[in-house]
């Protein structure tokens, strides 16, 4: 039975990385008792991550122990390849998962303790797949959802913690206070880049911004919003490319989108307004529409050709806002328009980047 302390932790991880692919793993059967495989389980095509989680005043070793011992022991049975074996579960949807252990492409071990420690490696749990052990503070886990990231964020910080602190000694405490200085430098970084002139973070603005802000991060499908999409499939795109972007994009969305709003003279939306957004992992126009006007056509023609590339093919997402005959809230997008193609998602860059870090390598 999970302590109150690791309930609470699943409720944030559901709610800051979505609860579209986070996945409570069934038991299985070894003898005559039954496991779990896992506490919770991110699962999409290519990456596989298994969050083990320990809330314990015990010693920071014996926590990874424990910890790695459940993972280990999950791990020989389902390398088994048996289908009794295989990765199963249900989301918060009532959805579920089944995955055989030959199509994990690449699949993490985040061992989850309560010591202040920073990120760090134990040694793989086999050599025969590309894999990962990692161990991470639930601390820094509680950051991430703060600040309403998602999973890209907490691969991106563990990336530069790594990175830059690596000549530390994870258990320190002076490793922990730079992983923390690290999370407050990489928030401040996201939100300033997104608005240098901090005219839509800050000021008059800030209440609209902080709507659209909060109507984007529900395409993330926390557990409190996904029923608001019927089908699976429609669930999964929208999540699956929300969830994959960072909070430097999201905030840059929600400030374009109010500048954009506001150069359009809402309500009415007398002009509209075509702006591109660029210097991410995806690139982003948003569009704005008096969708009575003449000029409706003239303006999303023009929102859709600044998604094409010089060749024309279409490679920006496309938001549009504006007026539908004053019946709408002009504050949330009226559609999305979504490439047939898109990069390949920045989780699993992330993820690859972190196995080259990693023992697995060495």
């Amino acid at each position: 039975m999970q302590s109150k302390q690791e309930s609470v932790l699943e409720e944030f991880m559901q709610r800051s990385f979505g609860a579209q692919f986070l996945y409570l793993p069934k038991k299985y059967r070894k003898g005559a008792a039954h496991r779990e495989p896992a506490d919770l389980a991110w699962v999409t095509n290519e990456i596989i991550v298994l969050f083990y989680l320990r809330s314990s005043s015990e010693p920071l070793d014996a926590q990874i122990q424990h910890n790695r011992n459940q993972a280990a022991g999950y791990h020989r049975m389902w390398a088994t390849g048996k289908p009794t074996y295989a990765l199963r579960g249900k989301n918060r949807f009532g959805e579920e998962c089944f995955v055989p252990f030959d199509n994990a492409l690449i699949y993490l071990a985040v061992l989850i303790v309560s010591s202040k420690c920073a990120p760090h490696f134990s040694q793989p749990l086999t050599s025969k797949k590309p894999n990962m052990v990692l161990v991470m503070p639930e601390l820094l886990i509680h950051w991430v959802a703060d600040f309403g990231g998602t999973i890209v964020d907490l691969l991106l910080l563990v990336n530069i913690y790594l990175e830059d602190f690596s000549n530390f000694d994870p258990t320190s405490s002076e490793s922990f206070e730079a992983l923390r200085q690290l999370t407050v430098q990489y928030v401040n970084e996201c939100l300033s880049k997104a608005d240098p002139e901090r005219k839509y973070l800050s000021g008059d603005t800030q209440l609209d911004y902080l709507f659209i802000f909060e109507h984007l991060t529900y395409m993330k499908h926390s557990a409190s919003s996904g029923h608001t999409v019927a089908y699976k499939e429609g669930k999964e795109e929208i999540s699956e490319l929300f969830g994959d972007f960072m909070l430097g994009k999201l905030a840059s969305i929600a400030a374009g989108a109010e500048k954009a709003i506001h150069r359009s003279e809402p309500p009415t939306f007398k002009k509209w307004v075509v702006l591109k957004l660029t210097g991410y992992y995806y690139s982003f126009v948003i569009g704005t529409v008096n969708m009575g006007s003449k000029n409706v056509v003239e303006a999303t023609t023009a929102g859709l050709k600044a998604c094409k590339s010089e060749v024309g093919q279409t490679e920006n997402i496309y938001i549009q806002y504006g007026n539908v005959l004053d019946a709408n809230e002009y504050r949330t997008p009226l559609w999305f328009g979504i490439p047939k193609e898109l990069p390949r998602k920045h989780a699993a860059i992330l993820v690859e980047q972190l196995l080259n870090k990693s023992n697995f390598l060495e």
